[in-house]
Formats: C-alpha cells, sequence, structure tokens
C-alpha cells in the first residue's frame, strides 16, 4: 500500500535465496524491478520534496566541489577524508561520483565522514559498491538488494540521490549507471571471459539489461524544470571520446554512451564522472566534462598525500580550480 518496492524486492530476493525454486517469489522480485523505477513511495517523495530546498539560497555561497574512487576502504583513504577541513567547506556541496568504498559497512563509514564537512552531499554508487563482499552474501543476496540498502543508508544520513537545486539556478542531477560493451565502439561486443566486477551478483543479464534498467531508474527525474547552470553526475563515463586507458577490457567497461543521450536531455552544462582514473577536464559538444579520482600516495614515513578537491563551480560559473582540503 505504500509503494516500499525496494523493501519488498529484498525480501523475494531473500525468499528466492532459500529456494531458487520458489516460483511466487520469482515474480514478486520481476513485478517489484519494474515498479521501482517509479519511485513513487512516500520515502520517494520526501527526496523529492528536497528538490527546491535550497532554490532561494544566494548562487554566491555556494561552492560544488567534486571526487570519485574514494575508495574509503583502502590503505591511505580514511585518513585523507579525515584530513578535510571540518568547517572550511561547510557552506558548499560535494559530488561523489561513485566507488566510495567497497563493503557497506566501509561506506556507511565513509558518508558520515564526508556528510560532517559539507552542506549537502550528492552521491551515487560505482561498481565496486555494488560487489557483494566476504560476510555480505547473507545480508545481500544480489547486488540489487545492496543497492536498495545503499539508497536507504543515503536517506537515513541526509545524503542526497535524487537531483535538487543547490542555490539559485544551480541543479545537480545524480545518474545512476552501469557499463555497456558498445563504449568500446572497435569491438562493441561483451567479451565472455571477462572478470571485471565479477563480485557483483544480478538477477538480469548483466550486458544487455542491467545498463539499459540503471537508465530507467533516472528516467522520472527528466520532467524536473531545470535550466540555469545543471551539473550532472555519473559513475560510468558518458561518451566514448572521454579517455581510457587502451586495453580491451577496460574500454568494454568503462562507460555508457547512452548517459550522454540523458545528460543532455536534463539540459547539463557540465557532467562529473567516475571510474576510469584518467582525469579529464573538457569541453565537447557544449558540456564539460570532468572526471577527478583520488590519488592518494604514502610516505615512508606514513604520511598521506593531501590531494585536493576539484572545485567545479565557484559560486559564479563553472571552473576547475584545484582546492586544498
Amino acid at each position: 500500500g505504500c509503494g516500499s518496492y525496494e523493501k519488498a524486492y529484498s525480501s523475494f530476493a531473500r525468499a528466492l535465496h532459500l529456494d531458487e525454486k520458489d516460483q511466487s517469489a520469482r515474480r514478486g522480485r520481476e513485478v517489484c524491478l519494474s515498479l521501482i523505477p517509479r519511485w513513487d513511495s512516500r520515502v520517494s517523495q520526501r527526496r523529492r520534496n528536497r528538490f527546491a530546498r535550497d532554490s532561494g539560497r544566494p548562487a554566491s555561497n555556494t561552492k560544488v566541489y567534486a571526487i570519485s574512487e574514494m575508495h574509503y576502504d583502502h590503505i591511505g583513504h580514511e585518513e585523507w577524508v579525515n584530513s578535510i577541513h571540518a568547517t572550511k567547506f561547510l557552506d558548499d556541496v560535494l559530488i561523489i561520483a561513485g566507488n566510495a568504498a567497497d563493503s557497506f559497512r566501509a561506506l556507511e563509514r565513509a558518508l558520515i565522514a564526508v556528510r560532517a564537512k559539507f552542506r549537502r552531499v550528492f552521491y551515487v554508487p560505482g561498481n565496486h559498491e555494488m560487489w557483494i563482499t566476504r560476510n555480505e552474501d547473507k545480508r545481500f543476496p544480489d547486488s540489487f538488494c545492496k543497492l536498495w540498502a545503499i539508497v536507504e543508508l543515503c536517506d537515513a544520513l541526509d545524503i542526497d540521490i535524487f537531483p535538487a537545486t543547490v542555490c539559485k539556478d544551480v541543479y545537480i542531477v545524480p545518474l545512476l549507471s552501469w557499463h555497456n560493451a558498445q563504449f568500446d565502439t572497435a569491438d562493441p561486443f561483451p567479451d565472455p571471459s571477462s572478470e571485471a566486477n565479477r563480485a557483483a551478483k544480478w538477477p538480469i543479464d548483466k550486458e544487455q539489461q542491467l545498463w539499459r534498467y540503471m537508465l530507467r531508474l533516472n528516467q522520472a527525474h527528466m520532467d524536473k524544470p531545470y535550466h540555469g547552470t545543471v551539473i550532472t553526475f555519473s559513475h560510468f563515463a558518458p561518451r566514448t571520446s572521454c579517455p581510457v586507458w587502451p586495453e580491451k577490457e577496460i574500454r568494454k567497461t568503462s562507460g555508457c554512451p547512452e548517459l550522454d543521450e540523458q545528460l543532455r536531455d536534463a539540459r547539463s552544462v557540465c557532467h562529473v564522472y567516475g571510474h576510469t582514473l584518467y582525469r579529464f577536464n573538457q569541453v565537447v559538444d557544449g558540456v564539460k566534462y570532468i572526471h577527478r579520482p583520488l590519488l592518494v600516495e604514502m610516505a615512508i614515513d606514513g604520511s598521506v598525500s593531501k590531494d585536493p578537491l576539484a572545485c567545479v563551480f565557484n559560486g559564479e560559473s563553472l571552473c576547475f580550480d584545484l582546492v586544498d582540503i
């Protein structure tokens, strides 16, 4: 009655985990998958109500920063996050374009840490968050169960996963995504021997259906009255001209070209993406594409390098300024 399809999905998935022949649970899971993209539950309505919360805030008082590949559970990365100044960015907004952590527990700690340092934090999961790590399989029968749990976690921590205006005429639009082998234009077919993301567990075809489903999850956000400065972001690269490392398997799992159509439907003037680890800042066909992964180096004495944050909106216009943390 309340449209809580995500929780119902997880219940059906757990039932199937116990008995894979349970056809009633299988049908229930499929129905939930078809209904979730409507985002019409009560909690989804609360997320939508945040859309205009800061629409009257002067743009001059807001800066927007972007990062990806935060990998909170990697050596040195937690120290980097904790070294962000406690008060310097409290009027500002942070975009996290995925791969904040592998395990759910580490992700929770990461999001709590950054949420305390910024006025608002916008986030989409990357491929690492979709991995079912050791000891998580009983809690998350598949990666959709983990995704819905992450969505619920973000609600609890006041992390934005739906679009919103962050100040007058400035919008941030998160876009969920998954890779499409057609990103490799020279050989646009899946590699059957690929071991990429083998720790993720999907109940639908991961090559042909999954990326389409992720785009469908974004569709309900495309009819908002976006204008002015619209900053979209995703984990996977949205355009084949975004540089990636040349290995064939890497290109096949780096992006989804259909994302570019979606971000342009949202009138984006700047798109932040993650995953490729190939830093990039360039305007292409009227959209500024930015990839700024966190790179942490540890010195012999154990100290951690303080990689600066990239500011992509400075209160007046789009920019690409590196700011000490």
